[in-house]
């Protein structure tokens, strides 16, 4: 993480996020993702949604009996994600002094926060992080401060294209990226002590390149195909059951990026962050750690003792749906 060349870390990078998967592609905790994925919608005993499937099966052998699987998983997680969901998540900005100033700013603090919760749709983000993390055990927001967001301020000419370029003043932008989008050191049981992280986003090509100064890494962001992962979906149920919605993505411009951050500590003086792509293509220049803490933060219903990873009431409810299933 000491490095600073772009591509040597995104490439340490790359086999940091390779090892993840390799390992987790083989674990009871993924396993358990999937599965609760699949009962979440619908899809028992490996069944995968199609435009042919029926909500009523023939069974016997003339088809003389008739089968309905009810989702009591999905009614159940829904109950409990309402009653914790229902309130809206309530700030109050408090004045550290009485004078007449402190107390305007107060108010204005209040302003700020409702403004971020509904108009830049972080409520929202709570909400699916909540929803993610009963599902699939963990859930995050990840919160970056993003250069090419907020109100225009000016424009720039990049002289790699001649284009204009927009300046911005600026501001936070907001994800909630699933358990298959974030990679950290699962050896290390407590998720506050972490020195690294890494989080993936998708972001439009077009939007990532007229912003790269340099002619090379230009063409190579714009030579990416739509959606294009290495090996890190390989066990993302989201991304297997695509083509059963019918849902094509080749004409798609997104890409993925990875942020990669990493705390100031003695063998990494400053801290470093920086992002990358596909074929490890560096994004921006490597940069000193410019948060004080990690900006994700991890929602879980619950933890596996003695490990960083989430643990949700779900695991316990998979043997009650395949029970009712099998009547």
């Amino acid at each position: 993480a000491a490095e600073t060349d772009g591509e040597d870390l995104a490439s340490d990078c790359r086999e940091r996020i390779n090892d993840w998967v390799e390992i987790m592609k083989t674990s009871q905790f993924w396993a358990d993702c999937t599965r609760n994925w699949r009962y979440y919608h619908n899809m028992y005993n490996g069944g995968k949604s199609s435009s042919g499937s029926m909500a009523i099966d023939s069974l016997g052998r003339d088809g003389q009996l008739k089968q309905i699987s009810v989702n009591h998983f999905r009614e159940l997680i829904g109950h409990i994600l309402n009653l914790i969901t229902q309130n809206r998540p309530s700030f109050q900005t408090e004045a550290t002094r009485d004078d007449h100033d402190s107390l305007k700013n107060a108010q204005l603090g209040d302003a700020i926060v409702n403004d971020y919760l509904i108009e830049k749709k972080l409520e929202k983000r709570f909400k699916r992080a909540v929803e993610h993390a009963m599902v699939l055990q963990m859930g995050f927001i990840f919160c970056p401060w993003d250069w090419h967001t907020g109100d225009l301020v000016a424009s720039d000419v990049n002289p790699a294209t001649g284009q204009q370029v927009p300046i911005r003043a600026g501001d936070f932008k907001f994800y909630s990226p699933s358990i298959y989008d974030v990679v950290w050191d699962f050896n290390n049981d407590d998720w506050d002590s972490l020195n690294w992280i890494m989080v993936r986003t998708w972001e439009n090509k077009h939007d990532l390149a007229i912003h790269i100064k340099d002619p090379v890494q230009r063409e190579e962001v714009m030579g990416l195909k739509s959606r294009d992962t290495e090996n890190e979906d390989a066990v993302n149920p989201g991304t297997s059951e695509m083509m059963f919605f019918d849902i094509e993505t080749e004409h798609s411009d997104l890409v993925p990026v990875w942020h990669f951050f990493h705390k100031d500590t003695d063998a990494c003086p400053g801290g470093r962050m920086m992002k990358f792509t596909t074929n490890n293509i560096p994004i921006g220049e490597v940069e000193e750690m410019a948060y004080k803490r990690f900006p994700l933060f991890r929602v879980i219903p619950e933890e596996y003792l003695l490990t960083s990873l989430g643990y949700s009431k779900a695991n316990d409810m998979q043997g009650c749906q395949e029970a009712l299933n099998s009547e």
